[in-house]
C-alpha cells in the first residue's frame, strides 16, 4: 500500500466490481486496496494490481490484528463500501448482519482513520420501502417493507446518517440496475430479471398492477461512471444523492409489460387489473394448481407496481446536465436488450446464442445473485 489508499467492499460484486474499473483508470490499481471476504478468490483483483485484506465485516475491528488494523486505517484516505446481502429471501437478523453491522464496524473503523476525506456509502432508493408517491433525495420515512434487504438498508442509512456529524460521508441511493450497455450483457442477474422469466412463461389471464405507476431501472455501467464522476469531481459529504433514471425516463408498468410481450412474440397477453379486482376475480384467475404456483413466485415481485412512486433525480440532473458522456441511457433500448439477453442466454444458464422465433421459453431454476 502507498502513503494514501482508497479502500473499496464488495469488488466481486455487481456495483463494485464496476467501481473498480473507473477507480483503476482514474486513480491507478496501486491506491487501491480491496476489502474481501476471508475466503474469496483474490486472484483476479491481485493480477490487476489491486492489494487485498481479507476481513470479516460483522467481526469486531473487522476481525483484523491489531498491528494491520492500524496499518490500514493509516494509510485510508477514501472508503467506498458497497459490500452487502442482496438476497430477499433470508431472515431478517441474517440480512442485518452484513448491511447494518458491517456497516456499523466499517464506520467505527472510517472514525479511526486519520487522513480520512470521503466515505461513500452505496444504498438503494427502495430504502423508501412502499412509501408511494414523491421520494426526495433526503432521510426518509419509509412505508412498510416488502424484504428483509429494504429494511436493513434503511436501517445502515441511519447508521451513516447518525456518524456524519463525526465522519466525512455521502449516501448514494442505486435504482435497479438491469443490463450493462457497454459490454451488452446482464451482468447479474436480480429479482427483476426473474420477474421476466416468470412472465415469459405467461400462464396467467390477469395481473395486478397499476399501469401508470413507473419503474425506474438503470444500466450498471452508466451508474458506475456517473458515481465515479460524483465522488472524485463532485463530492459533497452529507448529502444523499439519487443514482436512478428519474420520473422522465423511467418506463411505466404498462409500457414495461406491453413492451415484453411484444418482444416476446405472445399474442395473448395477460390483463393488468387493479388489486380490489385481482383479489375479487383470484378464484377464476388461480383455478388450477400450476397457476395458484406461478402466483406464489410471481406475487413477491409486484409490490412494487401496484405503488405510484417516483424517485427525485435533481442533484443528479443538475450535475451532469452538461456531460454529454452521462446522459442516462434510452429506457426503452435497454430494456429491450436486457430482455433480449435474458431470452439468448436462458436466464444466464448458457452463453448468449441466435435467437429463434419465438424464442424458446422453457422455465429455468431461479438464479441466486453474487453477493
Amino acid at each position: 500500500m502507498l502513503h494514501s489508499s482508497i479502500l473499496l467492499t464488495g469488488a466481486t460484486g455487481l456495483l463494485g466490481g464496476a467501481c473498480l474499473t473507473h477507480l483503476i483508470q482514474r486513480h491507478g490499481a496501486n491506491q487501491i486496496v480491496a476489502l474481501v471476504r476471508r475466503g474469496r478468490d483474490v486472484s483476479e483483483l491481485e493480477a490487476l494490481g489491486i492489494g487485498t485484506v481479507e476481513v470479516d465485516l460483522c467481526a469486531a475491528d473487522l476481525g483484523l490484528a491489531r498491528d494491520t488494523y492500524c496499518a490500514v486505517a493509516e494509510r485510508a484516505h477514501a472508503v467506498i463500501h458497497c459490500a452487502a446481502d442482496i438476497r430477499f429471501n433470508v431472515s431478517l437478523e441474517e440480512s442485518r448482519q452484513v448491511n447494518v453491522v458491517g456497516t456499523e464496524n466499517l464506520l467505527r473503523f472510517a472514525a479511526r482513520c486519520p487522513k480520512l476525506a470521503k466515505f461513500a456509502h452505496m444504498s438503494t432508493v427502495y430504502v423508501a420501502g412502499g412509501k408511494p408517491g414523491y421520494i426526495s433525495e433526503q432521510a426518509t420515512q419509509p412505508g412498510c417493507f416488502f424484504n428483509p434487504y429494504q429494511q436493513t438498508k434503511f436501517e445502515a442509512e441511519r447508521a451513516v446518517l447518525r456518524a456524519m456529524p463525526t465522519i466525512p460521508a455521502t449516501i448514494y441511493r442505486f435504482s435497479t440496475m438491469v443490463y450493462d450497455c457497454g459490454a451488452a450483457r446482464v451482468s447479474q442477474f436480480n429479482y427483476f430479471h426473474q420477474l421476466l422469466r416468470l412472465a415469459a412463461v405467461n400462464p396467467l389471464q390477469a395481473i395486478p398492477a397499476l399501469p401508470n405507476a413507473k419503474i425506474d431501472l438503470i444500466a450498471s455501467d452508466w451508474a458506475a461512471r456517473v458515481f465515479d464522476f460524483l465522488f472524485a469531481e463532485r463530492w459533497e459529504p452529507g448529502r444523499i444523492v439519487h443514482i436512478c433514471a428519474g420520473p422522465q425516463n423511467s418506463l411505466t408498468v404498462g409500457k414495461l409489460f406491453e413492451m415484453t410481450f411484444d418482444v416476446l412474440g405472445f399474442a395473448q397477453r395477460p390483463e393488468i387489473l387493479s388489486e380490489e379486482e385481482f383479489e375479487s376475480r383470484a378464484a377464476n384467475i388461480l383455478s388450477t394448481a400450476s397457476r395458484k404456483q406461478m402466483w406464489q413466485s410471481l406475487s413477491q415481485f409486484f409490490p412494487h407496481m401496484n405503488i405510484d412512486q417516483t424517485f427525485e433525480c435533481t442533484y443528479l440532473s443538475e450535475a451532469i446536465r452538461n456531460r454529454d458522456d452521462l446522459q442516462v441511457p434510452d429506457v426503452r433500448m435497454m430494456f429491450r436488450d436486457a430482455l433480449l439477453y435474458c431470452v439468448a442466454t436462458h436466464w444466464g444458464q448458457c452463453n448468449p446464442a441466435p435467437l429463434s422465433w419465438p424464442p424458446q421459453l422453457d422455465p429455468v431454476p431461479a438464479v441466486q445473485p453474487k453477493q
